[in-house]
């Protein structure tokens, strides 16, 4: 028992440690953070906020338009909620906790999985030293913080199959990971795919009665899916439109295949 604890406080240790190596990285780094169109429309929308204009993202021509092609949470954190004026640094800064934040819960959800602490670290190890991942977080994208959140939705839900036999630890966790789920689709919309998937492992693997486990599902639903409702009733009233999208089918390209196999190889060869 003593040695468990004992390893397990290594590792909390060593992933910490690695976290905030991965959050100098970041904030240290002389390099300019990365910019692309849609980049432009984050930023672009969180200056509007901060200046009481609400969410407005730069148009083509130079005007600005009521932002629905993109969810809110982005830009609403590079404003710091209407009270910052610094967008691009406070990107900067949010790269480094969602980096950090990642490494970390990287190396949890594989302790969980594989009940290994070498094969936690090599994990944490590998998406710190990855170009590929490094890449992400020195760019205005929302990856990084969509990344971090549906880890987190993975980890909070495992914590939730392994607590059915304690009610208000069940609960917690259920939130929890109703939240982050939720968080998740503010950030990007194919976030959407998360509530699906995790409400669906809910009704299939969770060990409880079928119908506490339908009860749970539909809790996790109504409370993931509310923030982007009120999002989407927002865009309707005051842009006619819900998110400025096509529901289309896109099949995947051999090419699609090919870069898929070499991401994969980046991961493991970083």
């Amino acid at each position: 028992m003593n040695k468990k604890f004992n390893s397990q406080q290594l590792l909390f240790f060593l992933l910490i440690l690695f976290a905030l190596l991965g959050f100098s990285v970041v904030v240290l780094s002389p390099q300019q953070l990365g910019a692309g169109p849609d980049s432009f429309a984050y930023v672009s929308a969180a200056r509007s906020f901060a200046a009481g204009n609400g969410l407005r993202s730069i148009t083509w021509n130079g005007g600005t338009e009521v932002m629905t092609h993109f969810p809110p949470l982005y830009s609403l954190i590079l404003s710091g909620f209407g009270l910052s004026t610094a967008p691009v640094m406070a990107a900067k800064w949010l790269n480094a906790l969602t980096f950090a934040g990642t490494i970390f819960l990287v190396g949890l959800i594989l302790r969980h999985l594989t009940e290994s602490m070498g094969a936690a670290l090599a994990g944490a190890i590998i998406f710190l030293t990855s170009e590929t991942v490094l890449n992400t977080y020195f760019n205005i994208w929302t990856e990084a913080l969509f990344i971090f959140l549906l880890l987190l939705t993975a980890y909070s839900l495992g914590k939730y199959g392994q607590s059915t036999e304690n009610r208000s630890r069940r609960y917690a966790f259920l939130v929890l990971t109703a939240v982050s789920a939720g968080l998740a689709v503010l950030t990007r919309y194919v976030g959407a795919t998360v509530i699906g998937i995790t409400a669906l492992v809910i009704l299939i693997s969770t060990p409880l009665p079928w119908w506490k486990r339908i009860k749970d599902a539909v809790l996790f639903v109504v409370l993931s899916s509310s923030p982007i409702f009120v999002w989407f009733i927002r865009n309707s009233l005051m842009a006619d439109s819900v998110a400025n999208r096509m529901i289309a089918y896109h099949a995947i390209q051999w090419l699609d295949i090919l870069d898929a196999v070499y991401t994969f190889g980046l991961w493991l060869l970083p």
